[in-house]
């Protein structure tokens, strides 16, 4: 299937939006939990460049299944050998925990308003910007995007500079391996899954490091399709530049919003 040509459809834009706004919001709950939602939010964007008919996305959604599936048994089985252990359970894990919380949020208001508006503008944009620019392969800014915006102006600085460091790095490295080796197809796929494991190995330790991971393993993967690794890597480091900008700029924007608002609120209670 080719990335999708079509106009954008408001019902596809409105559910990114609301989708990206409502990752944003579940960060209150922790990164794990932000972390699942955000790949929700990865797979609409992929599929939305990807049109296809019912069939189609069924067959996608049991390769999918089939994929987390093969995930948990590996996962599972190294548990069973002690080779690694299940991470603890999040206090609002059990049954029902979750949505009391949820629920009780929204009655109290005490959720980061900024920051859930912020993700969804930077989404909104991307997608238009991207589609309007024809970009290939340029889903990758607004996950971009969503991926690197933060409760506040710091960190989303800090991601945004390791996002596109470890982009280019990644880039690099796989335009320079693909350059160097000349890679067959087992070749490719072995190079895919030691970028892979890079990835897993790296994300909680170093962001710059996975993001370098991730655009390896994804250059390979592509060039399993027949795209060339220096064409796909410089599409995502087009993409990727677009997303994180868009993204520095809205929480910039958001922020300046939002000191305004309460420097006036205690001019206009000084005054009053």
């Amino acid at each position: 299937m080719k990335p999708c040509s079509i106009k954008l459809q408001p019902a596809l834009l409105g559910v990114s939006v609301l989708w990206a706004a409502g990752c944003a919001w579940l960060i209150e709950f922790g990164t794990g939990v932000w972390w699942i939602v955000l790949q929700w939010a990865v797979g609409l964007l992929i599929a939305s460049a990807y049109p296809a008919d019912l069939q189609d996305a069924a067959a996608r959604g049991g390769l999918m299944l089939l994929g987390g599936a093969l995930q948990f048994a590996i996962i599972s089985g190294f548990w069973r050998l002690g080779i690694c252990a299940p991470a603890p359970a999040h206090p609002g894990a059990a049954p029902g925990g979750y949505l009391r919380r949820a629920l009780a949020m929204l009655r109290s208001g005490k959720y980061n308003c900024p920051y859930v508006v912020a993700a969804g503008l930077t989404v909104m944009l991307a997608v238009l910007i991207e589609r309007g620019l024809h970009l290939s392969n340029g889903y990758w800014a607004p996950m971009t995007g969503l991926m690197v915006i933060r409760p506040d102006l710091k960190q989303t600085w800090a991601r945004v500079l390791q996002h596109i460091g470890g982009t280019l790095v990644g880039a690099g490295l796989a335009t320079l391996a693909a350059a160097t080796l000349r890679p067959t197809p087992a070749v490719t796929s072995l190079l895919v899954l030691v970028f892979a494991w890079s990835a897993y190995a790296s994300r909680a330790i170093n962001y710059g490091m996975f993001s370098a991971s991730i655009t390896g393993a994804v250059v390979f993967l592509l060039s399993l399709a027949g795209l060339p690794e220096p064409v796909t890597a410089w599409h995502r480091v087009l993409a990727t530049l677009l997303g994180a900008l868009l993204a520095l700029c809205v929480r910039a924007t958001m922020n300046a919003v939002t000191m305004r608002r309460a420097k006036l609120k205690r001019v206009s209670a000084t005054l009053g």
